[in-house]
C-alpha cells in the first residue's frame, strides 16, 4: 500500500510541474488531477473524496486554484504518508474487533413476563445476556 502512496505522490508532483510550466492564463480539465487522486488505497469507499477537486461549470478550472490544491494535497499526502500506509481498508472491522472483545454481562430478570402474563423465565433464574 506504501507504494501506491507513493505513486500518486510522484504523479501528482508531475501534474503540479506540468502546471507550472504553462502560462498563467491556461485553464485545465478537472480530471487531470482526480484520476491520480483515485488511485489512493479504498477511493472506493468515499475515503478521499474531499481530496478530489470539486467541478463547477463543465469541469474546468485555472490555472491558480489548481497549483494551490496541488500543493496542499502533495503536502497532505506527503505529512500523513505513514498514516495512511497503517491504516486499514476496511473500517467497519474495527467494529468488529471490538465487539468480538466485550465480556458477556450477567444479568437477572426477575419481573419478565409475557403477554399473556406468565413468566418466560423462572424468577431468580439469572440470564446470560452478550450485547
Amino acid at each position: 500500500m506504501s507504494r501506491d502512496v507513493d505513486a500518486v505522490i510522484a504523479a501528482l508532483r508531475c501534474v503540479l510541474h506540468e502546471v507550472e510550466q504553462r502560462t498563467p492564463t491556461s485553464s485545465w480539465q478537472v480530471q487531470v488531477v482526480n484520476r491520480w487522486i483515485g488511485q489512493l488505497p479504498a477511493t472506493w469507499t468515499g475515503k478521499w473524496r474531499r481530496l478530489k477537486v470539486y467541478k463547477p461549470y463543465g469541469g474546468v478550472v485555472y490555472r491558480d486554484q489548481l497549483l494551490t490544491h496541488l500543493r496542499a494535497t502533495l503536502a497532505y499526502l506527503e505529512i500523513n504518508r505513514d498514516k495512511i500506509n497503517a491504516r486499514p481498508i476496511w473500517p467497519w472491522s474495527w467494529r468488529d474487533r471490538l465487539r468480538a472483545e466485550l465480556e458477556p454481562i450477567e444479568a437477572e430478570f426477575k419481573d419478565v413476563v409475557d403477554a399473556s402474563g406468565k413468566f418466560t423465565t423462572k424468577p431468580g433464574k439469572s440470564v446470560r445476556v452478550i450485547r
